[in-house]
């Protein structure tokens, strides 16, 4: 019976939903690198004015367009990102995501449609910082949105999600250097640069569509809807019969936890998670100060061999920084140090400071400030580190953060024939903790817990306990079966009955657990420790 359960959910055949979640991750930052990318089409254009009579001519207004383009880039990117978590609620994600890659679609149509008409640099100007602020709109809606669907699936999705997001530069890249190293004109080589992520987003879009025809995404994607129908059906019996359309107080009086008070407030979630939020916006805000403001200025010294002072910005700023930053994401895989207690860590995210001036030596022309990395390979060897670094401590920081404090949650008044299901899926550690006490307590348990579990991984142990006025009671270990497997989800449910706690894993019983704490009524708190993500309690 227990691997027929186990058996139950479908297989990602051929990888496909992986494939496609990687394109959709590839996809969510495509605007972001194509128009950084750019950055020499754009001044090109800029530079260059147009006559009544079509002919072009020198220009001195200065646009300053990498600056521009990143505030018009990260502003709309904040503030909808935020929205984007109220937005939710009232619109579906399907829609969301499918109207934000269309619109994507047709303002990428719009650019690559602009490189064959002259415009005035200011019309061009407006018309572009117009763009990129749209762009970035629908960006932050859809990133937001594919970040809540990809959490439905197994963690590896997740990871899967992410190097698409770090391939996405490289991409971009790659298509720019085609692009400068075709035989075509100028004009024709931007239109072809351009046409690239409108069909890549089209691609992106029709990936989309297709995924909830698949029957491993299916399952996933309507697992959470499967799961409620579910456990209000286990809720009905003959003697105890609660509306579904009852309102809370009518389900709060009866013992039923309703799920929309599960979720912790911004703020609750916030004040366990600051240090590391604030370690990757200071990681964030030192990249994004110098890269691509400053390190596209950055000239080659061998400015005689004109073929490579044609590729030099793409292939020695943009290439070396998305494959460094990609190869940073990667690294905590193989090791992950500093330690999140350790106090190194803020000092190697405080240490990246030292990147602002060393970049801004590097051989641009017109500084102010003394240049002292002249050569090609300076400027090669600073990118390196710099972006492997915002790879490697931003990735540990968002690996770091989850593992920050204590879950609690009120459970009311406890009693017999009362039951929790709680659905998790893990993450890091080789081990994680439940419990249900007696008031909150600070960070560690109160004196009275009606049952501690504890689950090891590394010995396959299921640990049981109960604590009355401080005194812990003796630990209970045996078990039928050790029911966890390492990077799947999985579901618990506790059923309190008289005498007793019963607990199930996956629908399976695993043990039965004599109540020591009475009364039963002074229970009303859970407890969870651990690198785990909550996918489900009810």
């Amino acid at each position: 019976m227990w691997n027929e359960k186990k058996q139950s959910s479908p297989s990602d055949r051929g990888q496909i939903v992986a494939i496609i979640i990687f394109i959709l991750g590839l996809e969510s930052l495509l605007p972001w690198n194509f128009f950084i990318t750019a950055s020499q089409y754009f001044n090109m254009r800029l530079n260059e004015s147009v006559s009544s009579n079509g002919t072009s001519g020198p220009v001195q207004r200065k646009y300053n367009y990498d600056s521009w383009m990143v505030l018009l880039s990260q502003l709309p990117l904040l503030l909808f990102t935020l929205l984007n978590s109220l937005l939710y609620q009232w619109v579906k994600e399907r829609l969301r995501v499918a109207f934000s890659l269309v619109v994507i679609f047709l303002l990428f149509a719009l650019t690559a449609g602009l490189v064959q008409v002259d415009m005035q640099p200011d019309n061009f100007f407006s018309v572009t910082m117009a763009t990129i602020w749209f762009f970035n709109v629908f960006s932050a809606v859809l990133q937001g949105s594919l970040f809540g669907m990809v959490g439905l699936f197994p963690p590896r999705y997740s990871t899967v999600f992410m190097s698409g997001q770090g391939l996405a530069g490289i991409f971009a890249g790659v298509a720019m250097l085609c692009s400068i190293m075709s035989k075509s004109d100028p004009k024709s080589a931007a239109l072809g640069y351009f046409v690239t992520p409108c069909l890549a987003t089209l691609g992106a879009l029709l990936c989309y569509l297709l995924l909830p025809h698949l029957e491993f995404a299916h399952y996933y994607l309507n697992r959470n809807q499967a799961v409620k129908l579910d456990t209000s059906n286990k809720l009905l019996s003959n003697t105890d019969k609660i509306s579904l359309n009852g309102n809370v107080k009518d389900l709060e009086a009866r013992g039923v936890p309703e799920e929309s008070d599960e979720r912790s407030s911004v703020f609750a979630v916030f004040k366990k998670i600051w240090p590391m939020a604030l370690c990757v916006t200071l990681v964030f805000a030192v990249t994004l100060s110098v890269f691509p403001v400053i390190t596209v200025r950055v000239k080659t010294v061998y400015t005689k061999n004109a073929d490579w002072d044609k590729v030099f910005t793409c292939v020695c700023c943009i290439l070396v920084f998305n494959i460094m930053d990609l190869a940073g994401r990667s690294a905590p895989s193989l090791f992950q140090w500093p330690s999140k207690q350790s106090r190194l860590f803020p000092v190697a995210v405080l240490s990246r400071l030292v990147f602002i001036p060393l970049l801004m030596m590097c051989n641009i022309p017109n500084s102010k400030l003394t240049v002292l990395f002249r050569h090609d390979s300076a400027f090669v060897v600073i990118m390196a580190l710099f972006s492997f670094s915002n790879g490697y401590l931003a990735t540990l920081c968002m690996a770091y953060a989850p593992q920050n404090g204590v879950y609690h949650r009120d459970l009311r008044r406890i009693r017999t024939n009362w039951h929790l299901d709680v659905r998790m899926e893990k993450l890091k550690e080789n081990w994680f903790y439940v419990a249900l006490t007696c008031g909150r307590g600070s960070r560690e348990p109160p004196a009275n817990v009606a049952l501690e579990l504890c689950v090891r991984f590394k010995d396959r142990q299921v640990l049981r306990r109960a604590c009355v006025s401080g005194s812990w009671g003796e630990v209970e270990r045996a078990v039928p079966f050790f029911p966890f497997i390492k990077d799947q989800p999985f579901k618990i449910e506790i059923h309190c009955e008289h005498g007793r706690f019963r607990v199930f894993v996956d629908g399976q019983q695993l043990f039965s657990f004599q109540h020591r704490v009475l009364p039963l009524s002074h229970v009303d708190t859970l407890w969870i420790k651990g690198s785990l993500k909550i996918t489900k309690l009810a």
